[in-house]
């Protein structure tokens, strides 16, 4: 019966809403969990009571079939929810707990090394600064995206990763927090703590491992340690970054389609083989780029290495400024609108985003917001180039050479599976040159559910206009598709003086260029008038 059920069949209009009593619905709730003889028992004890007589015999022929029908497509529905909803929580909270672990392992790491002050001290002093430009660098971005004193607090203290996952859990992904959603927010501060703290770690640990070897002064304990701390922070990479970027883009299927469309729906199979490719793929990148990259610390002279890490960077940086087509304005972040932290913030993103993209395959970066498809790719596959060459050229011994290479391979295979498996096709999913600007304007501009209930107000849900609106008060200038909104505002303008909507502030028409309210408003007062209206209505009372 269910395969029949969601076969596609022929669309057909109702002329009424099909009544399912209480006790049919119940039964059919619980008809998965019973057997042909419980079912049998159950319809007897209701014709018993007459409840099944009288459900039969008060309606026509024609209701019986289709409220039995609507019945099971219920069950159906809310199971469905109910499964996808087990499987949400699943994968955030197993992420939660290996980025605990991941802290823990840090921290005991640190430990580790003060203790051995003879040998290790400076190590100790090095992972704590590591630590502490992450707390810092995670409070900076926090003020910049607007959180609350809290949240800016709890970024400083370093419990984010705790609080993140419990609000994921209370209000959804797409909960908003400041002027980002908190599936983005999450993703932000994993990255920027991949960066700033497990990835420099895990590299650190690795060049003291290869230069004990090389001396051949190894402490075991210490070497032991380091060895099952990098495992640990790869594991948690990897599952932390398949985690998010499956929550981020399945909750935009519907509010941002070019966002979600590698990720296939209502396929539970292929869902599952790409989160558990993404795994994968992102624990192997980080454990052969930080192997790689330790090799080319350790192994090449300071200049070298600087030299071409420097020239990747600018390449990456110059990728980035060509695709976003809004020079220097639009390398920082997609929700900073002012120009004093804009100017402060740029630099740091802009290294920030390099070493995101060589760290780990994160899929959010493709973002039109953040990276776009081709700095990612660029990102993804050279920072594995100049890893697998490094890791060539000095890693000592063929067994361990081999050992890398079959990761390597493994690595490939995976990608390879990922590829075959998702939605979007191969050369859109690598190359897309769509940038932001165009996004907003193409796609997103006539999307109201990609911004509307942002404004946190139930009426506003599916309000094109209030998806408009919240577009203007967030977004860039520079980003921005100003002829769509003067000809919006142009053709809203009698309709919102005489009844202004709800998100409509006086604040709110700070957001508007100069020209745009001369070419919407060009009667003398008339701005006055509409400002001073909106005024009126939002004083408290």
């Amino acid at each position: 019966m269910e395969e029949f059920l969601i076969r596609e069949q022929p669309e057909r209009k109702m002329d009424k809403v099909v009544a399912i009593p209480h006790n049919l619905q119940a039964l059919v709730n619980k008809a998965n969990l019973m057997t042909l003889r419980e079912i049998t028992q159950e319809i007897s004890t209701l014709r018993e009571s007459t409840l099944l007589d009288k459900f039969l015999c008060s309606s026509t022929q024609n209701d019986v079939i289709p409220a039995i029908l609507c019945a099971m497509i219920e069950q159906m529905t809310s199971q469905k929810k109910e499964e996808e909803s087990k499987n949400y929580v699943s994968r955030v909270l197993i992420a939660a707990f290996f980025e605990i672990t991941d802290e823990v392992s840090d921290v005991i790491m640190a430990i580790l090394f003060t203790i051995d002050e003879s040998n290790f001290g400076w190590a100790a002093t090095i992972m704590l600064t590591f630590i502490g430009t992450n707390r810092l660098v995670q409070m900076i971005v926090a003020y910049s995206l607007k959180l609350p004193f809290l949240e800016i607090l709890e970024s400083l203290i370093g419990v984010k990763c705790i609080t993140d996952t419990y609000r994921l859990l209370k209000g959804g992904s797409l909960m908003i927090s400041g002027t980002v959603s908190i599936s983005t927010l999450k993703s932000y501060m994993l990255a920027i703590g991949l960066v700033c703290e497990s990835l420099p770690q895990m590299i650190l640990q690795i060049v003291i491992v290869l230069s004990e070897l090389r001396n051949g002064t190894v402490n075991q304990g210490i070497l032991v340690a380091q060895f099952l701390s990098v495992l640990a922070s790869s594991l948690s990479v990897g599952i932390s970054f398949a985690s998010v970027s499956v929550d981020f883009t399945s909750s935009r299927k519907v509010a941002h389609p070019s966002a979600g469309k590698w990720y296939p729906e209502g396929d539970t199979f292929r869902e599952t083989v790409l989160f558990l490719c993404l795994i994968v793929v992102n624990a192997l990148h980080v454990l052969l780029v930080a192997f790689g990259y330790s090799c080319l610390f350790a192994f090449t002279p300071w200049m070298v290495s600087i030299t071409i890490l420097l020239t990747s960077f600018l390449l990456f940086t110059t990728l980035r400024y060509k695709i976003n087509g809004t020079g220097w304005s639009g390398m920082g972040l997609y929700s900073l609108k002012s120009n004093t932290t804009h100017t402060i913030v740029v630099p740091l993103v802009a290294i920030i985003f390099f070493l995101i993209s060589n760290a780990a395959p994160l899929t959010v970066l493709r973002y039109q917001a953040a990276l776009g498809a081709v700095p990612f790719t660029y990102g993804v596959v050279t920072s594995m180039a100049i890893s697998m060459i490094s890791i060539s050229l000095f890693i000592d011994g063929t067994s361990l050479r081999i050992l890398f290479f079959i990761l390597f391979f493994l690595y490939i295979s995976t990608w390879l599976i990922f590829f075959s498996t998702m939605e979007e096709d191969l050369w859109s999913f690598l190359f897309s040159t769509t940038n932001w600007k165009e996004t907003l304007r193409d796609e997103l501009w006539n999307i109201p559910e990609h911004a509307a209930q942002a404004w946190g107000i139930e009426e506003l849900i599916g309000d094109n206009d209030a998806n408009h609106a919240r577009h203007v008060l967030i977004y860039r200038r520079c980003d921005l598709p100003w002829d769509k909104i003067e000809q919006w505002l142009t053709e809203k303008k009698e309709d919102f003086f005489e009844a202004p909507p709800v998100w409509m502030t006086v604040d709110w028409f700070d957001n508007l260029t100069i020209e745009v309210k001369k070419n919407v408003w060009k009667e003398d007062g008339e701005l006055k008038r509409l400002t001073e209206k909106v005024a009126q209505l939002t004083q408290p009372r």
